[in-house]
């Protein structure tokens, strides 16, 4: 039977991550047990596709972090070893287990808070990481979220990062040839008749089909090209959705996206200076600022191409 562990961050994100493994797979038997008073096993047969299969899934919800050590064993030594130097870290790694050592297949980051800020350049900095190590990364947005009024908690607004944030991804797979990509579900929130905004959204770029398939593939060593192709174009099509709907700022238009996409040989820092496109302007509140920050952000107005 092959050994294949889920680390989380909690016990939700290892079951979640389970659950879209059962449901890929057309099962004959499945049990679920304790290994010990913290981690549970679910042992599934069953096919997938004309595979045989026989998995033990061992949950392990809990990293160690800081202070905290749950296991003897750091799953994160693992990926800082192959090249990772962020302390930010996925929510989820699928690893296969045989009798030499514990080999990392997968990466996921789950987010469902709004896609704007910290929340969204954060998890940039996962995804680099963990992709120089070759390592599948998958970030998966629960699309859409709201801002919700602090005293009403009604809906006010949705927000979204400026297009090239979810384009990142999708270009750093282009170009190092290491899979990273922004997956779309679809939340309980979204509802087309209730926000006109989202009306042209369309619904095959949502990922929730697709998730599972991809990572049982990944588990069964088969190739998963065909669906990392689906998954960027799903990818890039989100992106072209936020130009066309979401983004007021200077920046580039949905064709254009295109066009970056397929450039060959020129990068984008190329194609935006031929454009004179892609004004920048971070901004800090006065009370935020220290040292010589205010005049870091003078010399990036004025070297910024607009």
């Amino acid at each position: 039977m092959n050994t294949f562990r889920i680390h989380g961050d909690n016990i939700v994100e290892c079951e979640r991550i389970a659950n879209l493994i059962i449901k890929a797979i057309n099962l004959d038997e499945i049990k679920t047990y304790l290994i010990s008073p913290s981690t549970s096993a679910i042992e599934i047969k069953g096919k997938y596709e004309n595979n045989l299969i026989q998995w033990k899934l061992e949950l392990l919800p809990g990293f160690n972090k800081n202070t905290k050590r749950r296991w003897e064993e750091n799953i994160f030594d693992a990926l800082k070893e192959a090249g990772s130097f962020f302390d930010e870290t996925p929510d989820v790694i699928i690893s296969h287990i045989d009798d030499v050592k514990e080999q990392i297949i997968l990466g996921i980051e789950f987010c469902s808070a709004l896609q704007t800020g910290n929340q969204a350049l954060q998890r940039s900095a996962r995804a680099f990481s963990t992709g120089r190590t070759g390592c599948p990364y998958l970030y998966i947005v629960d699309f859409v979220k709201y801002e919700l009024d602090n005293a009403t908690r009604e809906r006010k607004n949705l927000r979204f990062p400026n297009a090239a944030v979810p384009y990142s991804y999708v270009n750093y797979s282009k170009t190092t040839g290491n899979f990273v990509a922004q997956l779309y579900i679809k939340s309980e929130e979204f509802d087309k008749s209730r926000d006109a905004s989202i009306a042209t959204f369309n619904e095959n770029d949502f990922g929730n089909n697709i998730l599972g398939d991809y990572i049982s593939k990944l588990m069964l060593g088969l190739d998963t090209s065909q669906e990392e192709k689906i998954i960027l174009n799903k990818n890039m099509n989100v992106v072209q959705f936020l130009v066309n709907h979401f983004d007021s700022r200077v920046n580039f238009l949905a064709d254009e996206w295109k066009e970056v996409y397929s450039l060959q040989q020129d990068d984008i820092v190329d194609y935006a200076v031929d454009k004179k496109r892609f004004g920048f302007h971070k901004t800090i509140a006065a009370k935020s600022h220290h040292g010589v920050s205010a005049d870091v952000i003078k010399l990036v107005d004025q070297g910024s191409i607009i």
